[in-house]
Order: C-alpha cells, then structure tokens, then sequence
C-alpha cells in the first residue's frame, strides 16, 4: 500500500522515478521511512537519493538529493574485498553491538557541510554494511 502511495504521489507531483529503486525501508509503530537511490550499472548510487516519511496519514516528508549527470572516469580503481572491509568495521566502537543484516557494493562519497554548493564531486565504490536495527555504514573501499 505504501509503495503504491510513494508511486503516486511522485507521479501527481510529476517528479522523474526512473532508475530508482527502493533501497532500503523502515517500519514502526508511528512511521515508516523508504529510501529509494539511483542505480548506475547495477550499484546502487547512494548520494541520489529520494527519502519519503509516511505516518498513518500519508506522506507528511519527502528529501530529495539528485546528482545532476553521472560521466564515468575510465581506469582502475582497485577495491578492498568485503572480507577486509569487514576487519575494518571491527574498528567502529559504534557498530559493537550490533548485527549485520547485508553487506553490499555502491558508489559513495561522504559529503561536506556545505554539500548544497557542490558542483563536483567523485563517487568511488564503497562497501555498505546494513545493520539489524535499520542503520547503516559506508566504507570506502578504495586503498
């Protein structure tokens, strides 16, 4: 029912949906979040993002963050594999206690306060660890 109102409500405001696809969801008593990103060649772009908030009366919030054009750098970049990136999270005091639901490949880049002035920027391919308690982590994968 809610991705049929997300699904409306994006096509009522005439807000272009194509190459979305819902990445993530979380559901409580009070509200649910769905976070749908960009795809690029199979992985997932998480800077291009569309957050929608719905509560019991609908959607009451939606965020939105697209990347402009996607232009793809040609040459290597080498990546850790998900068994290094795994030792790296042991690092994360934050992360002690919790379990780990998913672990995937996306194109990432952390952003700066100032992140509504940037006119480029380069996203590398980053491991995304998901949580059981709904949060995640991204960590770069690039040496």
């Amino acid at each position: 029912i809610i991705t049929k109102e997300i699904t409306d409500f994006v096509d009522n405001k005439n807000i272009e949906f194509e190459g979305y696809s819902q990445n993530y969801k979380y559901v409580s008593e009070d509200y649910c979040f769905y976070m749908y990103t960009q795809s690029y060649d199979g992985y997932s772009v998480d800077n291009s993002y569309m957050y929608f908030f719905v509560d019991s009366q609908g959607i009451y919030k939606i965020e939105i963050q697209r990347i402009a054009s996607l232009t793809e750098i040609m040459g290597k970049v080498r990546t850790i594999s998900a068994i290094e990136a795994l030792t790296r999270l042991l690092t994360y005091d934050e992360i002690k206690d919790k379990e780990i639901t998913n672990i995937e490949m996306t194109y990432y880049t952390e952003e700066a306060e100032n992140w509504q002035n940037i006119t480029r920027i380069n996203s590398d391919p980053t491991w995304k660890i998901k949580f059981s308690d709904g949060s995640q982590k991204h960590l770069a994968s690039v040496d």
